[in-house]
């Protein structure tokens, strides 16, 4: 793919010839003509530098890049050439200093969600998304399709990329991931504020559906952990609130999942063991019993564990990994 935008760089060293050019006609500068040049070569200069340090901005202190670029504006416009170089070379040496990237400004991630993929050798995975060596856009555009942990993780990554395009994708893939979650968790918790009094049927649907989206907020990694471990905790209030309604397989095992988190390996287990009894299939479940026997050291529970659902592990290729390192 082609990227046809013009680079932060390439901007800086066209204000600077810009203003060299303000420089040149202001000593030339014999009649109204050239005084009303001067000035609209340096407002498109200081409007063209105005625009690039408030984009920095917004990206590292979050200042609002309206408020950030009239501010400069005004600055360079009235300051002068002068003003308009120290701006320039300040945002030429910046990111070598502090060794980030160049900012790049906010893109509608639906634009690109629809790029056609490329067909590869073999079909793409969890696995394949550490050996991806060529990380072009349409490759990369895979993993957004994907919503666990490995595929966000490998995307966070791409937030340091070289590439504009690829941190492009990266910011947008995550922004609105954490933003549909967040307003699915608002939506659900205005309802419940709204109505007190709820059938135990959607008071159930409610509480479930906190308690998943609570937890994967903290599983996919989409917060600070300090947040995230307030969010496990909700995932964890949620989820028992909803089990005293009706004990779900799907939410046994999540609940299941966040105590084996929390290292109450025995809470963990109970709830792994009664989301199976309910009809959970077993080659889901069976990892997180073996790791949590595993972790329990115990070892005797842990090979009858594997004796009583061998038709499970013998087709999940993650437990016969746990096997060959443990047993």
């Amino acid at each position: 793919m082609q990227v046809l935008a013009v680079t932060a760089d390439n901007r800086i060293f066209i204000v600077l010839s810009l203003e060299f050019i303000v420089v040149i006609l202001l000593f030339r500068m014999d009649s109204w003509l050239y005084f009303l040049m001067v000035l609209m070569i340096h407002f498109v200069a200081s409007s063209i530098l105005a625009s690039l340090i408030a984009s920095l901005f917004r990206a590292l202190y979050k200042y609002s890049y309206i408020k950030s670029f009239f501010y400069c504006l005004c600055l360079f416009f009235f300051l002068g050439p002068i003003a308009v170089l120290l701006g320039a070379v300040f945002l030429l040496i910046y990111p070598k200093i502090s060794k980030i990237q160049t900012p790049a400004k906010d893109i509608d991630y639906n634009i690109i969600a629809s790029l056609k993929v490329p067909t590869e050798k073999r079909i793409l995975s969890e696995g394949a998304a550490g050996l991806l060596m060529n990380k072009n856009l349409e490759r990369v555009i895979y993993f957004t399709k994907l919503t666990n942990a490995i595929a966000v993780d490998f995307i966070k990554k791409l937030l340091c990329s070289d590439q504009d395009e690829l941190r492009l994708l990266a910011n947008s893939y995550l922004k609105n991931l954490e933003k549909t979650m967040q307003s699915l968790i608002l939506d659900l918790s205005s309802y419940t504020e709204a109505h007190t009094k709820l059938d135990s049927r959607r008071e159930f649907f409610i509480k479930k559906n906190l308690a998943m989206l609570y937890w994967d907020m903290y599983y996919l990694g989409l917060v600070e952990s300090e947040i995230g471990k307030r969010y496990l905790y909700k995932a964890k209030e949620y989820g028992e609130q909803a089990l005293n309604i009706e004990r779900s397989p799907i939410l046994l095992s999540v609940m299941g999942r966040v105590e084996l988190t929390m290292q109450n390996y025995k809470k963990a287990y109970e709830y792994f063991k009664e989301s199976i009894e309910r009809g959970m299939e077993e080659n889901k479940v069976l990892p997180y019993l073996v790791e949590i026997l595993y972790k329990a050291k115990n070892i005797e529970a842990l090979k009858e564990t594997l004796k009583g659902y061998e038709k499970a592990y013998s087709l999940n290729p993650k437990v016969m990994s746990f096997l060959k390192a443990w047993v």
